[in-house]
């Protein structure tokens, strides 16, 4: 069994503001393909994160629809190398039963191919059959997520879902946060903290 370096549940009454996800998903309702969503000013997660001196560095929101699996990829690129363990925090609505899955590369030299987002950003995309599947879960809401690994969303269901994510940085340093790291800081919202 594969150690979890990708997903961990967290326990918080806090949620997105709902009124930027009404009008995020006012606006994107009727998409019939995934839509990446940037948007900003989130206070109530980002007075949240300020309790373990943390921030948004980015937030987006993902509308995945019904019956679509998306491309493997990582979210961002270190300058370091082709992978990271860069985190996310992500708040999922809808499609009860879909899931996200983590690969890792069947050889040590397939780095994957750069992709430029609509967003501007570079992130790493993969071949089906250069990888294997690592780790799969119906991530819960909200979810400390590792996005610097090969992953995917599969929402194989009838139902739209929609998740909103926050890349999460240091305050005091400004970095983007690492798994080893947020594992740590975030520890005291893990189920088995109570």
């Amino acid at each position: 069994m594969t150690e979890n370096i990708y997903h961990m549940p967290l326990e918080t009454d806090v949620s997105p503001d709902p009124e930027i996800m009404a009008r995020i998903r006012n606006e994107w309702s009727r998409l019939d393909q995934r839509g990446i969503i940037p948007y900003q000013g989130d206070r109530l997660v980002a007075d949240w994160l300020g309790r373990f001196d943390l921030g948004i560095a980015y937030s987006e929101a993902f509308y995945t629809p019904p019956g679509m699996t998306l491309g493997i990829h990582t979210d961002g690129r270190d300058q370091s190398g082709p992978y990271s363990n860069r985190c996310k925090i992500n708040w999922i609505y809808g499609a009860p039963g879909s899931r996200m899955v983590w690969y890792e590369p069947t050889s040590s030299d397939y780095m994957g191919k750069d992709h430029v987002t609509k967003a501007g950003t570079v992130s790493r995309v993969f071949e089906m059959e250069m990888i294997s599947k690592v780790f799969e879960i119906e991530p819960r809401s909200p979810s400390l997520l590792n996005v610097g690994r090969p992953h995917t969303v599969v929402n194989d269901t009838p139902h739209q879902r929609w998740c909103f994510s926050y890349t999460i940085r240091d305050l005091r340093s400004g970095h983007i946060l690492q798994w080893p790291e947020a594992i740590i800081r975030l520890s005291p919202l893990f189920p088995h903290a109570g």
